[in-house]
């Protein structure tokens, strides 16, 4: 288990702000830091790495303490022994893939390199460089080297934005799997709801540089909803003009339900992320932000 008090000054595109925030991140699990742009999320992931310096607090694996601010202790990155999935993904542009991951492999696991670069649709291409890769291959190469390294704390930082959904499935089931097997602390920074239902068993809602929310999927995102467990969950695609009333686009599964706004309460925008579901007695339909 990882606990973890950060404290940071943040400067972003609305100016300046603090972070300031507790987390419990336990092992076995995957925990997701939601929340929106420039809240601090990839700033919380770099503090736990190593590769930021807080400005307080502390953080601690079990019993080893890996920042205290007042102690002056700060553990050196290597020690640490984190697996880091960046958004840019940080493969070695001069080496393959199959090098990539022979790189992270402290026991040169041939077994394993060939596992990943199977499960990953990437062994027909493990002699190309980065440089000749998309960026969906560069992504799934980046995850497969973080993974092939056996990490004790596995950061993710948006490690589907390049991936459809038949490989951010596939991708998502080896996190899991990789998590559970291993043991692990994983983190899960991503705007992808869909990833994190399925994934996610912890949720951190960050908003305003502070813990917002925490809990279950459930407890995060549908609070209050008398049929949180009977609905559906999609994103608002578009809104259009039908015959002189609005109509709601909400794209569920790769399919596209139309329902008239004034038959819904509440104000929707696009991109919204909702849950919809029928009320009580087929009164009516709930839909409502998430």
């Amino acid at each position: 288990m990882i606990t973890a008090g950060l404290h940071k000054e943040l400067y972003t595109a609305n100016g300046k702000g603090v972070l300031n925030v507790d987390l419990t991140l336990h092992k076995g699990a995957v925990t997701s830091l939601y929340g929106a742009s420039g809240v601090g999320k990839t700033m919380m992931l770099r503090m736990l790495a190593g590769l930021e310096i807080p400005d307080g607090g502390v953080i601690k694996y079990e019993d080893e303490t890996w920042f205290d601010a007042e102690q002056k202790c700060n553990l050196a990155i290597a020690r640490r022994r984190v697996g880091f999935v960046f958004q840019d993904y940080g493969l070695f542009p001069n080496m393959s893939i199959e090098e990539n991951l022979r790189f992270a492999v402290p026991d040169k696991d041939v077994a394993l390199i060939q596992y990943y670069l199977e499960v990953f649709g990437l062994a027909s291409l493990k002699h190309r460089r980065a440089m000749e890769l998309s960026g969906g291959q560069k992504q799934r190469a980046a995850i497969a080297r973080a993974l092939v390294f056996k990490p004790g704390l596995l950061l993710l930082d948006e490690p589907f934005t390049a991936q459809d959904k038949m490989m951010r499935d596939v991708v998502g089931q080896e996190i899991l799997k990789f998590t559970k097997e291993h043991n692990a602390v994983t983190v899960l920074v991503t705007h992808d709801m869909g990833a994190i239902f399925q994934m996610a068993t912890y949720i951190y809602s960050i908003r305003d540089g502070l813990v917002a929310a925490e809990g279950s999927v459930e407890d995060v995102f549908l609070e209050g909803s008398s049929q949180r467990r009977n609905g559906v969950h999609g994103t608002v695609a578009d809104i259009v003009e039908r015959a002189g009333r609005e109509a709601l686009l909400i794209l569920i599964n790769d399919q596209v339900l139309e329902l008239w706004k004034d038959d819904v309460a509440g104000e929707f925008e696009r991109g919204d992320d909702v849950y919809l579901a029928i009320t009580p007695g087929n009164a009516g339909i709930l839909l409502q932000k998430i």
